[in-house]
């Protein structure tokens, strides 16, 4: 029986539903496994995407320009193990025909101790600056007790001080947002010669297809001008992610503010909120850990 090959290619909008199905049944605890997270960094990871139909099985190749290519982990029913170790065995197969060593990024520990089970050869690393951080939603929408007495005061402070507004986004708002040209949020930098950080470009993909992806959003007005905005999704059936927040920190306590309103409005039937990594910068992390997280979801790197 000959086997067939890996066929990677450009990751699109069509292909939704397929991996919301799949992704629905693995219940995903990171945060980079949605359709949207992939999606809106695809131009800077370089990825590509292979749906086997035999093993109902989406496998993910990065090939970004300026690291190592690297692998995700496979997006399937991890509850079937034999399916589960199937698909490894096809990673193992594509890297060796393919000359590339097997190394994956961002996998859950799951995925890491199966790998390891396949194969004992396989070596793993946790990696610290890419964990998630983890909320109680009531805890963000609170804010109560003596350990979020610091935040509670930033918010009372925003609340005080300020004329503001809270609005969810829709296509008048999203609209807004993208033909905003400020310091703190400016989508427009570099557009003349191309030269936009990942980060920009992951935000423009996300705004510019703000519908087709699902994610809901919201902003806050101060004198009627957009001072904040965010944009999150539901991840898994307890916990909803927040893929961008971003603000004028000129207006003392509004990140508390469209933090604490978002959660609020958006989200008071989850029980979690992921609010992503820190990517090792201490500032963020500092600003991370401040909201007592009640778990880091680990992410390990693994190579054979």
């Amino acid at each position: 029986m000959v086997k067939l090959m890996l066929n990677f290619r450009e990751l699109t909008l069509d292909d939704k539903s397929s991996m919301d199905r799949l992704l629905d049944k693995l219940q995903p605890e990171l945060s980079d496994y949605t359709f949207t997270n992939f999606f809106m960094w695809r131009h800077t990871y370089g990825l590509k995407v292979a749906y086997d139909e035999s093993l109902d099985c989406w496998f993910l190749l990065a090939q970004p320009k300026r690291w190592k290519a690297f692998l995700f982990a496979p997006i399937g029913d991890w509850s079937d193990e034999q399916r589960l170790d199937a698909a490894i065995m096809k990673l193992f197969e594509y890297c060796e025909s393919s000359k590339m060593q097997f190394f994956c990024r961002r996998v859950p520990e799951k995925f890491m101790l199966r790998a390891k089970a396949v194969d004992p050869v396989i070596r793993s690393r946790i990696d610290r600056n890419t964990f998630d951080y983890v909320y109680n939603t009531t805890d963000l929408m609170e804010l109560a007790g003596r350990k979020f007495h610091g935040k509670r005061n930033h918010l009372n402070q925003f609340l005080r001080n300020y004329t503001w507004e809270y609005q969810p986004m829709d296509e008048a708002v999203l609209e807004e947002c993208l033909q905003l040209k400020t310091e703190w949020f400016n989508l427009h930098t570099g557009e003349k010669d191309q030269k936009i950080s990942g980060e920009t470009r992951a935000m423009q993909e996300l705004l510019n297809n703000f519908t087709s992806l699902g994610v809901v959003g919201a902003v806050i007005r101060i004198g009627g001008n957009i001072e904040a905005l965010t944009i999150g999704e539901k991840l898994n059936a307890t916990t909803a992610v927040i893929h961008i927040e971003k603000a004028n920190i000129e207006f003392r306590g509004i990140y508390a503010a469209i933090n604490q309103q978002f959660v609020a409005n958006q989200w008071p039937d989850t029980q979690f909120i992921n609010r992503e990594e820190d990517m090792g910068i201490d500032g963020l992390r500092q600003a991370k850990m401040s909201y007592n997280p009640v778990n880091l979801v680990k992410k390990y790197n693994i190579y054979r």
